[in-house]
């Protein structure tokens, strides 16, 4: 749904404006324990450039879908923990390993980071 104004904003906001394209270099399938739903965790390959960006419990949008970022690998990878609704609503359930995704990151993420680097580096 786009955004109308007055109404709740959920997720983070995005202008689709793609940074780079990832990789899905890891797919685990597994059941919801309360409801038998499926779930998945995708682990997602990233350059360095992309990576300082990305931080645990952190915002990033893929294939235009917001997420919360879950663990992080070494500015190299980052994990998703994906919900049986957006698995359901979304082109993610479709993904598999080796499958390559646009990733967006939040925009207030990168100017906060970006600021605070041209900081310490006096500039």
């Amino acid at each position: 749904r786009s955004l109308t104004y007055g109404k709740e904003v959920g997720g983070h906001l995005v202008s689709g404006h793609v940074m780079e394209v990832g990789k899905i270099i890891k797919r685990l399938d597994s059941r919801d324990e309360n409801n038998g739903e499926a779930t998945c965790s995708i682990t997602i390959q990233t350059s360095e450039m992309v990576g300082k960006y990305i931080f645990e419990k952190g915002y990033v949008s893929i294939d235009g879908i917001s997420l919360t970022i879950g663990n992080t690998h070494n500015n190299a990878s980052f994990d998703l923990h994906i919900i049986p609704e957006t698995l359901r609503r979304t082109t993610l359930g479709h993904k598999k390993e080796g499958s390559l995704v646009n990733i967006e990151i939040d925009s207030i993420t990168k100017a906060t980071v970006d600021t605070v680097m041209r900081m310490s580096d006096g500039v």
